[in-house]
C-alpha cells in the first residue's frame, strides 16, 4: 500500500514540474501628452522630475522637447487621470494640448 502512495506522489510531482504554472501577465498602458511651451532640455528635465515624483511606477519616459511630446508607460490598474496629468504639466510651467491613452507603445519616428 505504501508503494502505491509513493508511486502516485512521484507521478504527481513529476507532472507538476513539467506543466508550468500560468503567470499573471500585467497589461501596461501608455500615455502620450502634447505639451505647449516645452522648448529646451532644461524644461524637459523639470517636467520629468514633476512626473516621476507624482506618478507611481512610471516607466519608459520619453520627452521630445522639439516635438513637444511626452510619452510613458504605466502598469495595469495605475492609469493616471487626465486631471492629474494636466495639473502636473501645469505645475511644471507648461500647457497641456492633448492627452492620449494608448494600448501599444507609440511609434518612434527617426529623423533622417
Amino acid at each position: 500500500m505504501k508503494i502505491i502512495y509513493f508511486l502516485i506522489l512521484s507521478i504527481f510531482l513529476l507532472f507538476s514540474s513539467i506543466i508550468p504554472a500560468q503567470e499573471k501577465t500585467t497589461k501596461a498602458g501608455y500615455v502620450k501628452i502634447e505639451v505647449k511651451g516645452l522648448s529646451c532640455p532644461f524644461c524637459a528635465y523639470g517636467l520629468e522630475k514633476k512626473l516621476r515624483n507624482s506618478i507611481e511606477k512610471l516607466d519608459d519616459l520619453q520627452i521630445d522637447f522639439k516635438k513637444g511630446t511626452v510619452t510613458f508607460k504605466f502598469p495595469d490598474g495605475k492609469k493616471p487621470g487626465e486631471k492629474l496629468l494636466k495639473n502636473i504639466v501645469s505645475e511644471a510651467g507648461f500647457e497641456t494640448k492633448s492627452i492620449a491613452y494608448l494600448n501599444k507603445p507609440p511609434v518612434k519616428k527617426t529623423d533622417e
